[in-house]
């Protein structure tokens, strides 16, 4: 298996024998608790495994289980501001906006949400909507952390703009949904179906079919490098019906995004055991295009060849010869203005 690397194989068994606890932490002596729970922290997963950790009784050593308890505090608070600060920027925004991923998403689906691990606040709001949500954000004292040329590269190319305030959680300002794979999912797709979220007025969250298809979309982009995205993925995807399922496969063509969607799926049979008829809707990959991607997901070590399995990778999961020299063409100008200093 190529994906995930070897010192994460441990977190990927532990969220694969959920709820339960896999039993190789205790009998491998290669695989040292203290080491494992440290790879699941930086897979945003820590607090989750630590909690089927003490449902089932198992018992660890003492000073790892303070560590633990201490870090469970923290994420606590950590996850009492995040939604604090959403409750401030909910009754400042002037405009409509679809909260993405974090904390919301972690309390519609986790047991205990402050188990699942989150760094930022990300808010899409229409691009014509840009200024006027800069403006409301300056009012619980946010302001734009990039300069104008790195805005004007994000405008251009990417997706968000990054925003800052002392002693907060910072903001990833969307105003596309995502942008990856040669298409772009603009705010209008999420937003459209978005719904509302008890306690707040201007802040909605996805739909569950395209909250999969953007978590797919997302996850892929990064090439599932937090284990918590895939686990994320199968969180959504098990409260779905299978009509629900296939209405998100289609949604996913529309976009532009099948192969990716594709690609979360299997993952999730290969890495995470979800059974393989849960996932059957969401599609397969070709055989000989699954080798290929599935060769390169974990990104390696080497920069250079990071770049180069990142086109390869990309070019493959494009849904389309168009989507796919999009992308070629974005990532060659890209490359050409950053090796002349142009940004």
């Amino acid at each position: 298996m190529h994906f995930p690397a070897a010192v994460d194989r441990p977190v990927a068994e532990s969220l694969r024998a959920l709820p339960g606890v896999w039993e190789g932490v205790a009998a491998s002596a290669k695989v040292r608790p203290a080491d494992m729970f440290a790879r699941a922290e930086l897979h945003a997963v820590g607090g989750v495994i630590w909690d089927a950790w003490k449902a089932c009784g198992v018992a660890a050593d003492a000073a790892l289980a303070r560590k633990l308890e201490a870090r469970a505090i923290a994420r606590e608070l950590d996850h009492e501001a995040h939604v604090a600060m959403l409750l401030r920027i909910d009754a400042a925004l002037a405009v409509p906006a679809v909260a993405l991923k974090g904390a919301l998403f972690a309390s519609r689906y986790y047991g205990r949400p402050s188990a699942r691990g989150t760094s930022d606040i990300d808010i899409l709001v229409a691009e014509s909507d840009m200024e006027r949500a800069i403006e409301s954000l300056a009012e619980t004292g946010y302001r734009v952390a990039d300069d104008a040329r790195k805005v004007a590269w994000a405008l251009r190319e990417h997706h968000h703009i990054h925003l800052v305030r002392p002693r907060a959680p910072d903001v990833e300002l969307h105003f596309h949904a995502h942008r990856g794979f040669g298409v772009t999912l603009r705010t209008e797709m999420l937003a459209e179906r978005s719904v509302a979220m008890e306690g707040f007025a201007s802040i909605r969250v996805p739909s569950a079919t395209d909250e999969l298809v953007y978590l797919a979309a997302h996850a892929a982009s990064h090439r599932f490098g937090r284990l918590a995205w895939l686990h994320d993925i199968r969180l959504v995807l098990e409260r779905m019906t299978p009509d629900a399922a296939q209405a998100a496969a289609a949604r996913a063509r529309t976009w532009g995004v099948a192969r990716a969607l594709s690609l979360a799926g299997e993952l999730l049979v290969e890495v995470l055991g979800v059974e393989p008829e849960v996932v059957r809707p969401l599609g397969s990959l070709a055989r000989s295009r699954k080798a290929l991607v599935h060769a390169v997901v974990a990104e390696p070590h080497s920069r250079l060849l990071r770049a180069v399995t990142r086109f390869a990778y990309t070019t493959m999961l494009a849904d389309s010869m168009t989507a796919s020299l999009h992308y070629a063409k974005a990532y060659s100008i890209d490359r050409t203005r950053s090796a002349l200093g142009l940004g």
